[in-house]
Parts: C-alpha cells; sequence; structure tokens
C-alpha cells in the first residue's frame, strides 16, 4: 500500500518521517495496536521511507527499494513470522527463543546490500519471555545499521526490559465518518454497507474493510434484522428451534459413544475448529443485534434518521421504536449484554441464546 492511501495514525505517521527525515531513527521501534488498525501495513510503508533512494517526500513508491518492499522481495527487509512460517508451514505460530536466535540473532551480523537492514517482527506477543530476553541482547547493543519493528496486539505482554528500549507507539482508533468515506469512496463499498461497517468496526479500519466485503457479516446482519422483526410472534417451541442452532456439535464424543474407542486426534481437532467458528459468529451476531437495538434506542429519542447504523433497514428500526417504550428497549439491551457475558463465560450457546430470546420476547 502507498502512503497516501493508508488511513489514520497521522501523528505517528509525522514523526516516523520527522525522524528519516532528519537521520534520527531508534534502533527498535514497538507498533501496539488492535488486529486489523494497520500496523503491519505501517511497518512496511516506514521500510520504504527508509530505504528509499528516490528523490524529494519518501517514500517516492517508484525506486527500486520501494518497489521490492512492495513486492516482499528486498533482501534489507526481513520478515521474522512470515520466513519461519515459510520454512515450516505446519509449524507453531508461537515465536520461541529458537526462531529469535536463528532469524535474529545470527543474521544482524551480516551487513545489509543498502544502509539499513529492517527487521519486522508481527506478533511480537506471542514471544514468551525466553524469547524476549534472547531478542533483548540484540536490542542492548545492536549494529548501527539494524532497524527492530516490533508489531503487538498487546503492550502488557512485553517486558518491561523490552519497552525501555523500544520507541512506542499505539494504534489509535480512526474516526467512523472517515472510515464509512474511505470505505465509500476507495473501495467503492455502497454507503449503508460502509455505515454500519464503520460503525460496527470501533474504528480499526482493517476490520471495517473486512466487514465490509464479508459476506458472512452481511448474513448476519439480515439473521439480526429478520429476528427483530419476528421475535414478538415467536412461540416457545420456535425459540428452542432457533437457539438449537447455536449449539455446539459433540462429534468426538460421538465417535467414542459409537465404537467404545477414544475419538480420533482429528476428529477432536475438527469440533475445536467448529466450536471457535460457531462462537466467533454467535459474538458477531450479538455485537450487531445491539448496535440494531442501540438504534432503535436512538430514533426513539431522536428520530433522526442520520444516526442509524442500520440506514438499510429504518422502516423497521421505526416500526420497533414506535411499538416499545424505551425502557423496554433498555431492558433489551441489557439482556444482550449479559447474553455477552455469559457466552464470555464459556456458558452452552444455545441456552444463553434460549434465554436472550424470551428476555427479548417478553418485553
Amino acid at each position: 500500500m502507498q502512503l497516501k492511501d493508508y488511513l489514520g495514525q497521522e501523528k505517528i505517521i509525522a514523526s516516523l518521517k520527522q525522524a528519516v527525515d532528519n537521520n534520527e531513527l531508534s534502533h527498535a521501534y514497538l507498533f501496539v495496536g488492535p488486529e486489523g488498525s494497520g500496523k503491519r501495513t505501517l511497518a512496511d510503508i516506514f521500510a520504504k521511507m527508509v530505504l528509499c533512494k528516490g528523490e524529494g517526500e519518501k517514500p517516492c513508491e517508484l525506486c527500486n527499494a520501494c518497489l521490492t518492499v512492495d513486492a516482499g522481495s528486498n533482501f534489507d527487509v526481513i520478515d521474522v513470522v512470515a520466513e519461519k512460517l515459510r520454512l515450516n508451514p505446519k509449524g507453531s505460530k508461537t515465536i520461541s527463543v529458537d526462531d529469535i536466535r536463528e532469524r535474529v540473532t545470527a543474521s544482524v551480523s551480516i551487513k545489509p546490500n543498502g544502509d539499513k537492514k529492517i527487521y519486522i517482527l508481527d506478533g511480537a506477543e506471542k514471544m514468551d519471555a525466553k524469547a524476549q530476553n534472547a531478542l533483548l541482547k540484540t536490542l542492548e547493543e545492536p549494529p548501527e545499521y539494524v532497524i527492530i519493528i516490533l508489531i503487538s496486539s498487546s503492550k502488557e505482554a512485553m517486558l518491561q526490559t523490552i519497552m525501555s528500549r523500544v520507541l512506542c507507539y499505539e494504534f489509535k482508533p480512526v474516526e467512523t465518518a472517515r472510515i464509512e468515506n474511505y470505505l465509500v469512496n476507495k473501495k467503492q463499498i455502497p454507503s449503508h454497507i460502509a455505515r454500519m461497517s464503520a460503525r460496527f468496526s470501533q474504528g480499526v479500519v482493517g476490520e471495517a474493510i473486512l466487514f465490509a466485503l464479508s459476506d458472512e457479516f452481511e448474513e448476519e446482519r439480515k439473521k439480526v434484522v429478520e429476528l427483530v422483526s419476528k421475535i414478538d410472534r415467536m412461540t416457545a417451541e420456535d425459540i428452542l428451534s432457533y437457539a438449537s442452532v447455536y449449539k455446539a456439535s459433540s462429534t468426538a464424543k460421538k465417535e467414542e459413544k459409537d465404537d467404545g474407542e477414544k475419538p480420533k486426534r482429528g476428529a477432536k481437532t475438527a469440533e475445536k475448529a467448529e466450536r471457535r467458528e460457531l462462537r466467533s459468529r454467535t459474538d458477531d451476531f450479538l455485537d450487531l443485534l445491539e448496535l440494531f437495538f442501540r438504534d432503535i434506542f436512538v430514533y426513539k429519542g431522536s428520530e433522526n434518521d442520520e444516526l442509524i447504523s442500520f440506514s438499510d433497514d429504518l422502516m423497521i428500526v421505526r416500526e420497533v421504536a414506535e411499538e416499545k417504550s424505551a425502557e423496554a428497549i433498555a431492558h433489551i439491551l441489557d439482556a444482550i449484554r449479559e447474553a455477552k457475558a455469559r457466552i464470555k463465560a464459556n456458558l452452552p450457546m444455545d441456552g444463553v441464546m434460549e434465554m436472550l430470546l424470551l428476555k427479548m420476547r417478553e418485553r
């Protein structure tokens, strides 16, 4: 991605550009923020700034250094995790002390082709204490040509000794209106989808893009609207049937019961993957359901269409806002938040959903 197409984090970009322009580069950086906040993308852009050989503002996006960074073929940019997975695609995704020794410590003494050698370590929160301590040795006495960019979703996961030797940049949420505009104008996303995706993303641009382009996200949105439109007419049997969709399968247990032997590892792995997928879909559904009822609550008090995320479903928003009292809508929002907390506590999802639907129908 080119710098002109990058959205947000203006203060960080200005600081990095100043460091490049004044030749005041640190030997180590830490980019911290949620998944999808643009940390890795900006790390690549920063690498281009540092290595760029073009004239004028950097990165020029035209020189060989810029083009090879974009192509992932610049020998002076080492992606520590990508190299590990390339050599062992089925290996562990955690970053071990051996990974640091083999892919950082063992190669820092090899001089770069150009002026700088940049290590990008994405998922730095996956390093255990031993791995971080191994990296610390390089951070304490780095060659003058080495720059290390750590990318982490959690500052707390990093040892204090690491934190004391890096320049830390925390990635902030981007304004919803800017994300919405970006999706419409840069990604050609329909306005109603762009608005919902932007608001649902909580300021994380990458998440907004994923939501906007995801068929599954659109399906969950439709399910939410359909449920809200019919909940008052659902019988107890309807609710039980609806909630049963959220019951995790028991493939491994069934195997054991059928043949008396312990289930194969593959069956257990498949079941775990299915449970994770179901949990992820349920989390998204409840987040969307909460957003929809927030829309209804807001419209109840303002009757302002511009404040509504579900702009393509205004008719239903208006109908429910008219039918229900503000107290009833607030009660449903409380019930949704309670359901989310119960699922986070690993209670059975089908039981949690059944209880939620019953509470929604009461109101």
